[in-house]
């Protein structure tokens, strides 16, 4: 919010009842499904409903991060990222670690994922829909992939800008 960005969260009600008064400067827009039944109870968000309420905001550029990424970098960040993602995408995956317990900040490379994206808001007719889940590894594969297949450019951020609190791995490799 600092860099000029709006942030929203999609949940379900119970999540948004609970994360509502820890942070009141996040707009929380409720969805009416999730993905408990397909994934062992974790109530993930379905991707199109992240592109569906995209679709009906106002803003040109759209971004997607993680919950547990900030973003680290400075005021003009927000005009480098609406001139570079028009008509594009551009990405990128955590480079620093921090972890709360012990306030130690380790040099991690994470470049099997994608942790913060933004786009033009003119490319969300061209993705199908598909069950995919927010939080689902593969799924930030299929985005950056599709997106290339469709012949949108692509960019990736260089310079470290995304921070990703250490938490347990929730997910297996296989």
């Amino acid at each position: 919010r600092q860099l000029g960005f709006t942030v929203v969260s999609l949940n379900n009600q119970d999540e948004m009842e609970q994360l509502q008064p820890s942070f009141t400067n996040v707009i929380f827009h409720p969805v009416t499904r999730d993905a408990q039944a397909d994934t062992e109870g974790l109530p993930l968000i379905y991707f199109d409903d992240l592109l569906a309420y995209l679709r009906t905001q106002g803003s040109q550029i759209c971004g997607i991060t993680h919950p547990d990424v900030c973003l680290h970098t400075d005021s003009q960040f927000l005009p480098f990222v609406r001139h570079q993602a028009s008509h594009a995408m551009i990405f990128g995956s955590s480079l620093l670690d921090i972890n709360l317990s012990n306030a130690q900040v380790a040099l991690v490379a994470y470049s099997w994922g994608m942790d913060v994206c933004f786009f033009d808001k003119s490319w969300l007719n061209q993705f199908p829909s598909y069950a995919f889940c927010l939080g689902i590894p593969w799924s930030d594969h299929w985005l950056l992939l599709f997106a290339l297949n469709q012949g949108i450019p692509v960019k990736y951020f260089a310079t470290p800008i995304a921070y990703f609190v250490k938490q347990q791995a929730n997910y297996s490799v296989d």
